[in-house]
């Protein structure tokens, strides 16, 4: 989220300019980070189970949740191989069917017949994983922690039920949880770095980038930097608000992406990072250019729409600002917040009739929210119907707004 001063710089300080340091929620920089858990393969080479199949990692892709949080699924390819049991054939059957529905992403089936072996033959730890990562990857993420939690009270030395229960956790959203079960996968893996960098974007999503940045150092002082630790190194600089540190740390990670051929998606978490980091140095040319930049690599997203709204917002080119709003309405057509800013936007552009369409569905999607019934106030004011504007203004004081709230950057 971009600071108050930054768009108060040109010496324009309107209620509606003012009201835009409110409109995200939620930090794209901690958006970042959770895109980050995404892109971070999680085994950094084949790692073999007790299950009786190998996992092989691959890009992972974000999670948007309806409720406006973030998280991820895991896209892994799961091979079966022979389970290492000398168990009877209905036992084999049935656990060679898990593996296989596995690798065909049937999840559902594959809880289904993991669930069969373990009513006929009790829970066992290569039945309980598979059943969990099935449950992980059909989105149950309470009944996949309740898995991995049996396993781990089966063999609390066991680093894949730890590590598959903290993806479980953070897709959860209980990232303080999740964070211990990775400093257990540290312990039991300790020449790993997998879990360092996992934490330190987990610190980073909590707000915590000083700890991040240190995490980060203990996954370099293991395996060299790679351009993933320079992308999670710039996030923590951005963090801490050292912004010509961040940049560095990006475009050495892009350098290196280059170098590596690691993928559209990664280069596209890279460059919306580095866009944001241009736009708090007041480098909007550049911050531009890195976000359309990102969309053309990694498709439509909600983040990158916004951010770039939030550079033509800063250089006062609002229909431009309106116009990536509408796009992100387009990806997420029940966000309130999202045609509040669109609102926003076009009232400032004097589309004040639009706006004032824009701001009642805001309102329909949301009722209680009160930065909207600031918006509407001000469309209202603009259009010279003032009894109307009061009205709005008295709504969002009642429901907690306050010209002094303005959300800080970092929260």
């Amino acid at each position: 989220m971009i600071p108050k001063a930054a768009f108060e710089a040109a010496g324009n300080s309107s209620p509606g300019r003012r009201l835009f340091g409110r409109l995200l929620k939620r930090s794209i920089l901690r958006t970042l980070a959770w895109l980050a858990l995404g892109c971070l393969a999680l085994a950094a080479c084949t790692s073999e189970s007790g299950s009786g199949f190998r996992m092989v990692s691959g890009p992972e892709q974000p999670r948007t949740r309806a409720a406006g949080g973030s998280g991820f699924t895991p896209a892994v390819t799961l091979e079966p191989t022979m389970p290492s049991t000398d168990a009877d054939s209905v036992t084999q059957a049935l656990m060679d069917q898990g593996y296989l529905r596995l690798r065909l992403g049937d999840f559902e089936g594959a809880a289904e017949a993991f669930t069969g072996h373990i009513e006929e033959y009790g829970g066992e730890v290569s039945a309980l994983l598979g059943r969990g990562r099935a449950w992980a990857g059909a989105g149950e993420f309470d009944k996949a922690i309740a898995d991995f939690s049996a396993v781990i009270e089966l063999d609390d030395e066991h680093p894949e039920a730890y590590e598959e229960r903290a993806d479980a956790l953070i897709a959860a959203e209980r990232p303080i949880e999740a964070l211990d079960d990775l400093g257990q996968l540290a312990r039991l893996r300790p020449d790993d770095p997998t879990a360092y960098r996992r934490r330190a974007l987990l610190y980073i999503q909590l707000g915590r980038p000083d700890i991040g940045e240190r995490e980060i150092e203990r996954a370099v002082a293991l395996s060299g930097k790679s351009a993933f630790d320079h992308y999670v190194l710039g996030l923590a600089k951005f963090g801490l608000r050292d912004y010509e540190s961040a940049l560095a740390s990006q475009n050495r990670a892009l350098d290196m992406i280059r170098e590596q051929d690691l993928g559209d998606g990664f280069s596209a978490a890279v460059l919306t990072s580095r866009g944001e980091t241009n736009l708090r140095l007041e480098k909007h040319d550049r911050a531009y250019e890195d976000l359309t930049r990102a969309l053309q690599l990694g498709g439509p997203s909600i983040s990158v729409y916004e951010l770039r709204a939030q550079v033509s917002y800063s250089r006062e080119r609002y229909d431009q600002a309106a116009a990536d709003y509408a796009l992100a309405i387009q990806v997420d057509p029940n966000s309130a917040r999202l045609y509040n800013n669109l609102a926003d936007s076009r009232m400032l552009a004097g589309n004040l009739d639009l706006a004032l369409q824009n701001i009642e569905t805001a309102l329909r999607l949301d009722p209680t929210f009160a930065t909207a019934h600031q918006t509407k106030g001000e469309i209202l004011e603009k259009l010279g119907r003032i009894d109307d504007a009061n009205e709005s203004f008295d709504n969002a004081a009642e429901l907690g707004f306050s010209a002094d709230s303005v959300e800080s950057p970092e929260e």
